[in-house]
């Protein structure tokens, strides 16, 4: 533990896997610079980098009464110690913290809140563009540094919030060093240690199974892909060509999702219903995506609403071309037409559109995929824990 002798900083949060899953260099950085380390969230995660971690009763849903009690769990903790900075995350944990933090400004505490996405931009439901926004807008005249992580947020903040200062960053970044092309041999090998052909094009989406991500759609993209690899053999063989099941240009497509299961198996069922089951791998959770990524060819992702997605990131670092939704967050990251392919929320048919051309031309595949894994760098975690790092600078 250190001596605090710089002064003691805390990170909040709703739950604490927000901060083990994107923070934790951020807390190093503090503890390597004498920091007393705080984090404040529900869950009962043993966090790296942390003298000391503090459980709140925080919720998800605002509504629910136990947010009540958070409040008051915060206003304590902030009576009992003098924080130089507080830098607080997530809806509800933005929203307790700030509140509990107002008078402690007077006194020279820094408040900053990283907004990861605001829940009432475009994508989001409309009850939650009625309730989010009035909020956000109270809560940022209470915070001397908002901090977007996509252009589109960061315009809204400067221009509609009322924050001391407004910042863009770049996320809180990807881990290079886990996430990167593979080697000459390594996809081949990674797809035979999981049961793979060499042969199939492997369209990969790692990111939890909710309505929000909208797997749904990918699995309709996936059929309609398939109808039209269908209809193109039917015309081929009308013409009395050799073109079938194995024509080169027409290899087997099948989908990975890798997430936990937020839809309590509504998906597989959707899945088997609309008849792509054999063609859709539900493989859960998983700790080694740093492995699955490199042996997939192309990524998706069909979100509603995003901030800035890591998901998006690490498939970019490996190489994959990504085909995405046409939404803020992934507009900051992919170039249309050069890394990968936006395409409108909701259109089936334009979204298998993209994918069939990256399906059918691996050179133009491999040319996407390079120029992704080129882009993407600047997202690197030590690039964005240098951006984040001046930030912490101009007010500490």
């Amino acid at each position: 533990m250190t001596d605090g002798k710089a002064g003691k900083v805390l990170f909040a949060a709703t739950v604490d896997a927000h901060i083990t899953a994107f923070h934790l260099p951020y807390l190093k950085w503090f503890r390597d610079n004498g920091y007393e380390t705080y984090v404040a969230a529900n869950g009962d995660a043993q966090i790296p980098y942390c003298d000391r971690k503090i459980r709140i009763d925080m919720r998800r849903n605002p509504f629910r009464p136990e947010n009540l009690r958070a409040r008051r769990q915060l206003a304590a903790l902030l009576r009992q110690h003098h924080f130089a900075l507080i830098h607080c995350h997530t809806p509800v944990g933005g929203a307790l913290t700030r509140l509990a933090a107002r008078k402690y400004r007077r006194s020279g505490t820094i408040v900053l809140y990283t907004a990861h996405g605001f829940h009432f931009m475009k994508g989001g439901s409309a009850s939650g563009r009625l309730l989010y926004y009035p909020i956000e807008k109270f809560l940022s005249r209470f915070t001397d540094g908002l901090i977007a992580v996509n252009a589109e947020d960061y315009e809204t903040a400067r221009d509609r919030l009322r924050a001391k200062r407004t910042f863009l960053s770049r996320g809180v970044g990807y881990d290079g060093a886990r996430f990167f092309p593979p080697g000459r041999g390594d996809k081949i090998r990674y797809r035979k240690v999981c049961g793979y052909a060499g042969d199939e094009v492997l369209l990969i989406c790692v990111a939890e199974l909710n309505r929000n991500k909208n797997q749904r759609f990918l699995m309709d993209a996936l059929k309609r892909v398939r109808q039209d690899r269908e209809a193109f053999v039917a015309r081929e063989r009308a013409r009395n060509t050799s073109a079938g099941a194995g024509d080169s240009r027409l290899p087997d497509v099948r989908l990975l999702l890798v997430g936990g299961d937020g839809m309590k198996g509504a998906y597989q069922t959707y899945a088997r219903k609309i008849g792509v089951a054999a063609q859709v791998d539900f493989l859960g959770r998983r700790d080694d995506v740093d492995k699955l990524l490199p042996m997939c060819d192309i990524a998706v992702c069909s979100s509603l609403r995003e901030g800035l997605p890591v998901n998006v990131m690490e498939a970019m670092a490996c190489g994959l071309p990504v085909v995405a939704t046409d939404i803020r967050g992934h507009r900051d990251l992919i170039e249309d037409g050069r890394t990968g392919f936006l395409a409108p929320v909701g259109d089936v048919g334009a979204f298998a559109s993209k994918i069939r051309p990256l399906i059918e031309d691996p050179s133009g595949r491999s040319r996407a995929g390079n120029a992704a894994a080129l882009a993407i760098r600047p997202y690197a975690i030590d690039k964005a824990l240098d951006a984040m790092i001046g930030i912490y600078k101009s007010f500490l």
